[in-house]
């Protein structure tokens, strides 16, 4: 590999780091100052829980195994957990004038 295309391909890397690196500062910035909802936080557990479903169904090594078994329990139980708060959050007030 010549020395110019040698830099050119530094070039690109650093631009393209430089890029992630401002998208990291912006969305942690972002995630700062704004707090998600229960039904964002559930919307958000439930595309972990999908992840978690496509790595159990590829891993193959078994010693990544009880991780992806792991990992696919604890997704599943944070949003059936966060289904069910935002179901309560949402849910009309029966018992509040009943005394």
């Amino acid at each position: 590999m010549s020395a110019a295309r040698a830099l050119s391909a530094l070039e690109k890397v650093q631009g393209w780091s430089a890029g992630v690196r401002a998208r990291h500062a912006r969305d942690a910035a972002h995630e700062a100052t704004s707090v998600p909802t229960l039904e964002e936080a559930a919307e958000a557990a439930r595309k972990e829980w999908l992840r978690a479903i496509s790595y159990f169904d590829q891993v193959v090594d078994p010693d990544l195994i009880d991780y992806a078994t792991y990992s696919l329990r604890a997704a599943e139980r944070k949003y059936v957990y966060l289904l069910k708060k935002a179901r309560e959050e949402n849910a009309p007030a029966v018992h509040t004038a009943t005394r």
